[in-house]
């Protein structure tokens, strides 16, 4: 009875799997298509339509950054250029820089108290939304220095407790 069940259940299973295989392949274009499948090439997905509108729905759903990069890219002889500009100019950019001094003040707060974490994703943050994100390049090093520093200086008093405590 026991051996009947396990012949079954393997029998089942070989079947299962030889009709999930023959499915997958069938479902490959190399089957389906021949040889000439194999000479096409895969369609590369298109570039987004870069205009005004897209640009303007970029930064309300509120993707600063990528909304400027777009506006940025425009060339002079695009329909949308102007106004893409206009947009660029009275709306982006003062947002973009609000939210720049926004974090850079965060992160010089966090950097007089000695938040280092704090400070630390504050000038990420402030990189994201600048158009030269290099010039934070320093302040984040820094910051990392700083908390490399805090954590020996923690290992180092915790070292000394226990050597006192041993002695």
């Amino acid at each position: 009875m026991y051996k009947e069940t396990l012949q079954r259940s393997v029998r089942y299973v070989a079947v299962v799997l030889s009709v999930v295989t023959l499915s997958a392949c069938a479902s490959m274009p190399s089957f389906t298509q021949g040889e000439a499948s194999k000479a096409a090439v895969a369609p590369t997905p298109e570039k987004p339509m870069i205009n005004a509108a897209n640009i303007q729905a970029a930064f309300a759903s509120g993707k600063v950054m990528q909304a400027y990069t777009w506006a940025k890219s425009m060339k002079p002889d695009d329909v949308d250029y102007a106004k893409s500009q206009k947009f660029l100019k009275q709306v982006i950019n003062p947002a973009r820089l609000r939210l720049l001094r926004h974090y850079k003040a965060i992160a010089k707060r966090a950097e007089r108290q000695k938040k280092w974490y704090k400070a630390l994703f504050n000038y990420k943050q402030a990189a994201e939304f600048s158009a030269k994100p290099e010039v934070f390049d320093s302040n984040i090093q820094s910051m990392e220095r700083n908390i490399q520093q805090n954590r020996l200086d923690i290992l180092l008093g915790q070292r000394r407790l226990e050597d006192h405590a041993w002695l």
